[in-house]
């Protein structure tokens, strides 16, 4: 089954996820008996941009990486040492790409998945029930060029 291009979050609408779901196809089909069919899964394709910045992937920070918690956790506390040594009292600015070429770190260090319906509906959040009904398990994983800046702890 060919990807679906939604373009805009917005468009993926509940009746367009819920006809994808049931049977692989944006609309559902006219005949009743069409529609005892197994469609498999559906892959859609959505802007990025406009998913991370006002969508419910506003909710992923690169804060949640296993990778970034433990490297800015040594900042903050030298004791708590989960860091591997060789990136203790790091300076300058590193690439994931680097992290995982020069250090070795693991590549899954660097991903990360959550669940929307994990996050605290609010009265000014009028889209918790589209999030979690549509997208409720998203996995992120932190591209190749974003960076992590190594500041000593004092």
């Amino acid at each position: 089954m060919p990807p679906f291009n939604i373009g805009d979050w917005r468009n993926l609408t509940p009746d367009v996820i819920t006809s994808l779901f049931l049977y692989g196809q944006l609309k559902p089909p006219t005949e009743i008996f069409d529609r005892i069919t197994s469609s498999g899964p559906a892959t859609v394709t959505l802007d990025a941009g406009a998913f991370m910045t006002s969508g419910p992937g506003r909710y992923a920070t690169p804060a949640l990486a296993p990778f970034v918690k433990q490297f800015f956790a040594w900042v903050q506390d030298p004791t708590h040492n989960q860091l591997p040594a060789s990136l203790q009292n790091l300076s300058g600015t590193y690439s994931v790409q680097k992290l995982i070429a020069q250090y070795g770190i693991n590549p899954t260090q660097f991903g990360f998945s959550f669940q929307q319906v994990n996050l605290d509906p609010s009265p000014t959040d009028p889209d918790y029930a589209l999030r979690t009904y549509i997208y409720n398990t998203e996995k992120f994983v932190l591209s190749a060029s974003s960076c992590l800046a190594g500041v000593p702890p004092v």
